[in-house]
């Protein structure tokens, strides 16, 4: 499992983490998460956020490997799922 979460450039803080089991399905829920709601910060401030990978988890022993790095920047995101309609944004994002 591998450990995600959104980096507000702005505010210089991390929201709520959350767990994937991918880069592709991290991607998909911060979309999932931004798109539904014009109202939504992650959407309407969009280039201020941006998706980091901080850690992986090892189910067997539960020990955290930190590897903090950026995966996306979410206006990136969006604006590539809106161009594609969601097809294969994932993957060529």
């Amino acid at each position: 499992m591998i450990l995600y979460a959104i980096y507000d450039k702005k505010a210089e803080y991390y929201l709520m983490p959350f767990f994937a089991e991918s880069e592709i399905q991290a991607k998909r829920i911060v979309i999932n998460s931004a798109m539904p709601d014009i109202d939504c910060s992650l959407y309407r401030f969009s280039q201020d956020f941006r998706l980091d990978k901080l850690a992986v988890l090892n189910p067997n022993n539960g020990k955290i490997h930190s590897d903090v790095t950026t995966v996306a920047e979410v206006q990136s995101l969006l604006m590539a799922y809106q161009s594609t309609n969601g097809d294969d944004i994932c993957e060529e994002v």
